[in-house]
């Protein structure tokens, strides 16, 4: 559990707000604090604003917020933790020199500018004046939500966050500048949030509650197989409990980032990785357990962001119970992250050349999506490679030390896909470097092309993994029972890779002949799409009739299918304009 509002803690949420004065991570935005605001006693004559303030960990500032009891001295109000908080806002906020300016996820201007001088009017604690910025886009949402762990490693611990007063000591002896002590290794822990800075004890009318646990909701595996000489060490299930909340929260994120609806909540997901995680460690031998835990986690945070991943958000499928003959060695239970089966995720040693590999490709997919004008064919991984090697680190066998390199770029790169300019920088291109005439109409052809198999190609794994779930439900083979799966298959026997050799032979014509051809392959997305609307075979793989989650076959063809007739649209009036 956090400890309570007290004066000292307001005055650290404070010290943290400005501590971003000038500072930026390496992407160039302002760096800001997460924050969550609300109130006590809602609408009632004691209603009470409260707040609380993170380096990181936006998602789980609501609940932190609702836990906190609060204890004032000067205006003599006090509540428990069980006390109902009504959360109302939610965002980032940073200090400009003379204002606190506030981004707002969630939440109203009129009620974030109202909780936060509350909150701090209530503490009878100085303030600047409060600003609310311009309202976000959900793309720049998603942006500065990317770069949160990116964040920590700008702010210098040491000087930048202050410790509060142990409950009890006189507010007067509590200055607002006091320096804080070192806090050594904890300025660069990689837990999912930054640890609340708070007084050390509490007089909040409840009894002492003990420092909030960052990772709540993870089941530590009380296995009575691990009494022995290999057990998980404590040390190992911390950081088994650190990469589950990483993972789970990333997946959750992403899944918000592009539209799709949330199928699973931060804790129940982070305890199926975190139960996951120690099993497949405690067949390891302990020496090499930390370094597979790491190498998973990187290649794991790599693989979610990767665009077939992100059209395959599948969040938990459990593996059947083990069947007779097994009950004495049930089987580690089969997890699937975003479409990713764990037990795919290599956990050998990790390489930079691998990780520029695959920060290169997702770059390079992101501008293909976006249909940028620009050469793709010539795109270089040379700048990429560059921010690599300069997060590196120098020892080859630091596990860690990678790990947190890679979860570094993964945020740092995705904040800069939210610019066209800095995405097409990562390639290696200028603002002014773009394709004309024929050149950039062959380029927009290869990404239209590429995307369009990339849906394809997931949709087919969708497919397959959707037969696999049947099975393992019924216990057999489909044609077992007399069944067939041929209606399924006839679907990509008609949506086939004739749109692929239409979309190719657009580049070799010219003039009329250009245009006849972007016809045809006009006529060929517009008939799948009827022949996706009119089949209900489609609708059952889309909404299956038993319980093995929600498809996606027919809505990632249709996706695909749609960015075909965009950019169809967008090569036909670029020759039009050519020809007048």
């Amino acid at each position: 559990m956090p400890k309570p509002h007290k004066e000292a803690q307001a005055r650290n949420f404070l010290k943290l707000i400005k501590s971003t004065l000038g500072k930026k991570n390496d992407a160039g935005t302002d760096l800001r604090c997460c924050f969550a605001a609300g109130a006590f006693r809602l609408g009632k004559p004691d209603e009470t604003s409260v707040l609380v303030v993170r380096l990181v960990g936006l998602e789980s500032l609501e609940s932190t917020l609702k836990k906190m009891a609060y204890d004032n001295k000067k205006s003599g109000r006090k509540f428990k933790s069980s006390d109902p908080v009504k959360g109302e806002v939610l965002g980032w906020a940073r200090y400009d020199g003379t204002n606190i300016r506030v981004d707002l996820k969630e939440g109203s201007d009129s009620k974030a500018k109202k909780r936060i001088q509350g909150y701090f009017d209530d503490f009878e604690i100085g303030y600047p004046k409060v600003r609310i910025d311009d309202p976000l886009s959900e793309a720049q949402k998603s942006g500065l939500e990317a770069i949160q762990e990116d964040n920590r490693n700008h702010f210098n611990m040491a000087e930048d966050d202050v410790l509060g007063e142990e409950g009890g000591a006189d507010p007067q002896d509590v200055a607002a500048e006091q320096p804080s002590p070192a806090v050594g290794d904890d300025a660069d822990s990689d837990a999912e949030g930054s640890p609340i800075l708070t007084p050390q004890a509490s007089e909040a009318g409840d009894d002492d509650v003990p420092d909030e646990d960052l990772m709540e909701g993870v089941e530590e595996s009380d296995s009575e197989d691990e009494e022995d000489d290999e057990a998980l060490s404590d040390e190992l299930k911390q950081g088994i409990a650190t990469a589950s909340a990483t993972i789970a929260g990333h997946a959750l994120s992403l899944s918000r980032e592009i539209g799709v609806g949330q199928k699973a909540e931060l804790g129940p997901l982070t305890d199926k990785i975190a139960a996951w995680l120690e099993d497949m460690l405690a067949g390891l031998s302990p020496e090499e357990r930390e370094m597979r835990l790491h190498n998973l986690t990187s290649r794991l945070l790599l693989m979610l962001a990767y665009p077939e991943n992100l059209r395959n958000l599948q969040y938990v499928d459990a593996a059947p119970a083990a069947g007779d003959g097994e009950q004495d060695k049930p089987r580690r239970e089969k997890l699937l992250v975003n479409g990713i089966d764990l037990d795919n995720v290599s956990t050998d040693d990790l390489n930079p050349e691998e990780v520029t590999e695959s920060l290169f490709k997702l770059a390079k997919a992101r501008a293909q999506e976006r249909l940028l004008p620009y050469p793709l064919n010539q795109a270089s991984p040379d700048r990429i490679a560059g921010m690599v090697a300069s997060g590196w680190p120098k020892e080859d066998g630091d596990a860690e030390g990678k790990r947190k390199a890679v979860q570094r770029l993964v945020a740092v790169v995705q904040q800069m896909f939210a610019k066209d300019d800095q995405l097409i920088g990562l390639l290696g291109f200028k603002k002014n470097d773009t394709a004309d005439g024929d050149n950039l109409v062959a380029s927009l052809v290869e990404s239209i092309k590429e995307v369009w198999e990339a849906h394809r190609n997931a949709a087919i794994k969708q497919k397959d993994e959707l037969k696999q779930k049947v099975q393992q439900i019924i216990g057999t083979r489909v044609e077992n029972l007399g069944g067939t799966w041929g209606h399924v298959d006839d679907i990509f026997l008609q949506i086939d890779g004739e749109i692929s050799d239409q979309l190719a032979a657009i580049s070799g014509q010219e003039g009329d002949a250009r245009a006849k051809a972007i016809g045809a392959a006009a006529d060929t997305v517009q008939t799948n799409l009827g022949y996706l609307d009119g089949n209900n075979i489609v609708d059952l793989l889309d909404n299956p009739p038993f319980d093995v989650g929600q498809g996606a076959v027919g809505e990632t063809l249709r996706e695909g299918l749609t960015g075909v007739s965009d950019g169809l649209k967008r090569i036909e009036s670029l020759s039009v304009a050519a020809a007048a």
